[in-house]
């Protein structure tokens, strides 16, 4: 078992589990080739649930201040995440996008590139970019829904619906 499998059945049954996270559409996921997940980002734990909840391994660029910190940085690392700056045009993020999506890989985006709590974030065109720098990649919109009413009162705000 790989580390990406082994992480993914932990936070799998902590997602499906405490989380209650549901998932629809997952028939619309493409089973192979290069693909790019473009997801609204609304918690923490969105790239958690993104993981758990495609039925494919998916490599995430990230913003380049969460390889910094000890033991995330390394983690997030094993599990395939690269960095990206955001503070610039960061052509080494964009150059490993394309590369992950030349060997036929599934990368995940968070086109806001940051957190957006109230949905009013502007969305960044890196999406498009990827897109056709890659020769017009198939691409998959994901929406994550956070219900609080559905959230154990120990979880807070992080339960994500997929």
């Amino acid at each position: 078992m790989t580390f990406y499998a082994f992480a993914r059945a932990v936070t799998g049954a902590w997602c499906y589990g405490p989380l209650r996270m549901r998932v629809f559409g997952i028939e619309n996921v493409p089973q192979s080739g290069p693909l790019i997940v473009a997801c609204n980002h609304v918690s923490y734990v969105d790239p958690v649930a993104l993981g758990v909840a495609l039925p494919r391994r998916v490599w995430y660029m990230a913003k380049v201040e969460l390889f910094r910190i000890p033991i995330l940085g390394p983690t997030i690392a094993a599990l395939g995440a690269y960095p990206v700056d955001r503070a610039k045009g960061d052509v080494a993020a964009i150059r490993g996008s394309l590369r992950v999506l030349k060997e036929g890989k599934a990368i995940g985006i968070f086109p806001e590139g940051t957190r957006n709590l109230h949905g009013d974030a502007p969305v960044h065109t890196g999406v498009a970019l990827l897109a056709s720098l890659a020769g017009a990649t198939p691409s998959l919109t994901v929406h994550v829904i956070v219900r609080l009413a559905s959230v154990p009162p120990s979880v807070g705000s992080l339960a994500p619906l997929l």
